[in-house]
């Protein structure tokens, strides 16, 4: 007599979703690093009256927000903290160069510090004074987190968010 055949139930594939098409970074995701990232965006969205804080600002941003989904080692934490620094510094420098400057009748709407429109002055002064202030927030939300405990409860533990070889 022959064995009847035994039919196995059909596999279901798995559906990919995106919490699985991303590493899970959960230090990444703490709210001070998704702070930070907000702050960097609203500075870059503030930084629009000079070329050079555009597109540094645009860089620094992009960087910023590659924390959500990428594991950086603890030195690249510092790097986007000096470079939220200087773009505070760089932002600041464009207010008063704007500010203190006056241009003839020639003059550009946007850009540029030496033919911006003397009645834009102000208005652009003003942005870039605040973007500076979003890129020294965003720099500072950066410093507690890498330097804070991850348990504030275990008060035996001296270890930060990150050692120096360790990726966050």
């Amino acid at each position: 007599m022959i064995a009847p055949e035994t039919k196995q139930p059909p596999t279901i594939p798995k559906i990919i979703t995106t919490t699985n098409m991303c590493c899970d970074c959960t230090h990444n995701k703490h709210p001070l690093v998704i702070k930070a990232q907000i702050f960097s965006i609203v500075a870059f969205l503030f930084s629009f009256g000079w070329i050079w804080t555009f597109g540094l600002g645009l860089c620094a941003m992009i960087l910023q927000q590659l924390l959500w989904c990428m594991a950086f080692p603890r030195w690249a934490f510092w790097g986007l903290v000096a470079t939220s620094i200087a773009l505070a510094g760089v932002n600041v420098f464009a207010a008063l160069a704007m500010m203190r400057t006056t241009t003839d009748e020639n003059c550009l709407p946007i850009l540029s510090i030496e033919y911006m429109c003397n009645n834009a002055r102000t208005f652009y002064g003003v942005l870039h004074c605040v973007s500076g202030g979003f890129w020294l927030l965003s720099a500072i939300l950066e410093v507690v987190f890498v330097t804070q405990k991850w348990n504030e409860n275990d008060k035996s533990s001296s270890k930060n968010n990150a050692d120096d070889n360790e990726i966050v």
